[in-house]
């Protein structure tokens, strides 16, 4: 039988996924232009925040606690914050210079 990893474990290595990624946008920032250059110091902000999320999640526990409300705020700044860089980046590609 496989050993599943707790809920622990996931959001650690979910916390060095986004971490990790937003490292990646960070360093190949300057490979895309002028255009790109905000976005992407934008979106590694975004990424790596939610990462650290990730690794607070860790060490508090559930951000569905009421005394983590704090947490549960991040968590929705963060999504809020993804979704502006999904948007921001179609809105880049589809206007004209």
């Amino acid at each position: 039988m496989p050993e599943y990893l707790s809920s622990e474990q996931f959001n650690f290595i979910e916390g060095l996924f986004w971490v990790a990624l937003g490292l990646l946008v960070l360093f190949i920032n300057d490979r895309y232009g002028k255009k790109y250059k905000k976005l992407g110091i934008f979106s590694s902000v975004v990424l790596i925040t939610f990462g650290v999320s990730d690794f607070v999640q860790v060490l508090y526990g559930s951000f569905f606690q009421p005394s983590l409300w704090w947490l549960f705020l991040w968590k929705i700044v963060d999504v809020v914050g993804l979704i502006v860089m999904v948007f921001w980046y179609l809105f880049l590609r589809i206007a004209k210079k």
